[in-house]
């Protein structure tokens, strides 16, 4: 302290600040600012997900830690907390999403399935029974060859009604999933306007 009484009062000013801009970044990064060491970006590889990261790092050509924390990666997570107790089944819903990742997607296919999971629409499959989540990723595994049909899901399952309606979400996702018409559908409107039939169909 009797360093800081003999120096200017800016230049005492200038030093508390900078003290205390160095406490912050000890607190918040439990480091020591601009000589700390980098953040371990370190990827489980034991973690049940982690064939997931790799497929979606290899396809979305980034590296392992960020690929970790892709929102699909975030749902998947999240697919295994809620599956706990239903060990089969989450089982089933990994090695779904796997051989379908591992099955080489065209770029077209892969855009848009992270695309979805990357969106806001994502929360109406999260929110369905994580059964007929282990369902779709099943029907994605049964359309691997055929990358339109998968496409055409994506984009019905990204309509926006689907967030904002009370019926039956699970009701909803299986008539989705087994609709040949979106299956078959040649552009987003006509799919878009089969998803609102759907749902009205419901009332």
């Amino acid at each position: 302290m009797s360093e800081l009484k003999n120096t200017h009062p800016l230049d005492r000013c200038k030093q508390m600040l900078t003290g205390a801009y160095h406490a912050v970044i000890r607190a918040v990064t439990h480091q020591d600012g601009p000589t700390a060491e980098p953040v371990s970006t370190d990827v489980d590889a034991t973690h049940p997900s982690f064939p997931l990261t790799q497929a979606t790092a290899t396809l979305l050509d980034i590296d392992l830690y960020r690929a970790s924390r892709h929102p699909f990666l975030n749902f998947i997570n999240g697919c295994l907390k809620r599956g706990e107790d239903k060990p089969k089944v989450t089982e089933k819903v990994l090695t779904n999403f796997t051989n379908f990742l591992s099955g080489s997607p065209d770029p077209e296919t892969a855009h848009a399935f992270f695309g979805y999971f990357a969106s806001k629409q994502g929360l109406f499959l999260y929110r369905c029974r994580l059964k007929n989540i282990r369902y779709f990723s099943k029907t994605l595994i049964k359309l691997t060859d055929n990358h339109q049909a998968v496409q055409n899901i994506l984009t019905a399952l990204s309509n926006e009604q689907l967030l904002e309606t009370p019926r039956d979400r699970d009701h909803l996702l299986i008539q989705l999933l087994t609709d040949e018409t979106i299956k078959n559908a040649s552009d987003a409107s006509e799919i878009h306007a089969q998803v609102a039939s759907t749902i009205q169909g419901q009332d």
